[in-house]
């Protein structure tokens, strides 16, 4: 959900016939903000407090099903960490250096018996010129996903157009 569809600043009345309500809740100049669907579902975003990573400030912090289960996000140092609902979780690692440091690593969801289901892997571009220039440094190149015993049992190659965009001129960062 966006702001362009709730009249903000507050009061924040949802336009177009929705009728999801986003709210500011606490005290102090830093509230935080829980958008409540017509289902009774939450979503609760992190507050814009300068004392939170400029990349956790009004990231997703927890979301309440209609039937009271929680889904919750952990982040460290800015980054994404964990997403866990009820015993079953998402763990998020990332590239520690090199081109790629800070980018999305690797997802592995876990079961209730902390065992890993599925891993995806993410490659990105590191280089232009890199595989024939189909993609900027940084550029997300492939995804991979792995089952408990490793064999891929999905993927996706990424490639960008960044030698002509026909709007621009020659080739431009996107």
């Amino acid at each position: 959900m966006t702001a362009a569809h709730f009249n903000i600043p507050p009061p924040t009345k949802p336009r177009f016939g929705r009728h999801e309500q986003l709210a500011a809740t606490g005290t102090g100049d830093y509230p935080t903000y829980v958008l409540t669907e017509s289902d009774g579902g939450q979503y609760t975003f992190n507050t814009f407090n300068p004392t939170n990573s400029e990349a956790q400030r009004g990231a997703f912090s927890q979301y309440t099903g209609p039937g009271g289960i929680e889904t919750v996000a952990t982040y460290e140092e800015g980054q994404l960490i964990t997403i866990a609902q009820g015993p079953h979780r998402s763990n998020y690692h990332y590239y520690e250096d090199g081109p790629n440091k800070g980018l999305l690593h690797t997802v592995s969801w876990r079961s209730t018996q902390d065992e890993t289901l599925r891993t995806a892997t993410y490659t990105y571009y590191s280089d232009v010129g890199d595989e024939g220039s189909y993609g900027w440094p940084g550029d997300l190149k492939s995804v991979n996903v792995t089952d408990s015993d490793g064999n891929v049992v999905n993927g996706a190659y990424y490639r960008y157009d960044i030698a002509t965009n026909f709007n621009y001129g020659s080739g431009h960062r996107h």
